[in-house]
């Protein structure tokens, strides 16, 4: 009994000594966490004036790239449509140069019919007869050669014309022979040395070798026929 009671003192003290570590422990642990401060935060996109200034020297430049390709397309386009407006000029019904609506020949004579001068091409030979005409021309270095004749029918000039195909096949340019109609015909193709163009209105019948189409063009502009 002596020595039970003896025993309780000590072992109650060591448990008062055990509550009290385990508080200072506990006291140290929450002054620490108290004692600590938050890492700063860190701004993940910092201001830099030099990437904010070649970001916009950036976008400037590629503004400046697609205005230019969009201008290049729309000359591009452009470009396109007058090629295809001059080519639509071409009909297959009425010719290059609307052979319908150019007045008939009344000459009686070649010299009446092919003058001296036709624009900036000069006569240099001209020899045959109304019923059978050849005449040379230059321009500088452009040269035509007009033959023709005027025949004894509408079908017998629409004739030349057709011979022409014959020999030289169908037309890169344009062609219109016959469809029912005798009246006028015409074929335009490109050949070794320029371009020939033949037809016929009513009864006469045209035959041009011209060095180059532009020369055809400059020709039949100053020609009436």
């Amino acid at each position: 009994m002596t020595a039970t009671a003896t025993r309780r003192p000590y072992t109650r003290r060591a448990t008062l000594r055990l509550q009290a570590s385990r508080e200072a422990v506990a006291e140290e642990l929450a002054c620490h966490e108290i004692g600590m401060s938050a890492p700063e935060s860190v701004n993940p996109n910092p201001y830099n004036p030099d990437q904010e200034e070649r970001t916009a020297t950036g976008l400037m430049v590629f503004a400046v790239a697609s205005s230019l390709i969009v201008i290049g397309v729309i000359v591009v386009l452009v470009v396109v449509m007058l090629n295809f407006q001059q080519e639509s000029a071409v009909s297959p019904v009425t010719g290059p140069y609307n052979l319908p609506t150019r007045p008939v020949p009344e000459a009686s004579t070649p010299e009446a019919l092919l003058p001296p001068q036709l624009g900036r091409f000069q006569r240099e030979t001209l020899s045959g007869s109304i019923d059978d005409f050849q005449a040379v021309y230059s321009g500088g270095a452009d040269r035509i050669v007009v033959q023709g004749s005027r025949a004894v029918s509408y079908a017998a000039a629409q004739l030349g014309v057709s011979r022409i195909f014959d020999e030289f096949g169908a037309a890169s340019i344009v062609q219109r022979i016959g469809m029912g109609d005798s009246r006028y015909s015409f074929y335009l193709s490109q050949v070794a040395g320029g371009v020939r163009y033949a037809w016929n209105h009513l009864e006469w019948f045209f035959d041009i070798q011209a060095s180059s189409r532009q020369a055809l063009d400059d020709f039949m502009n100053s020609f009436q026929y």
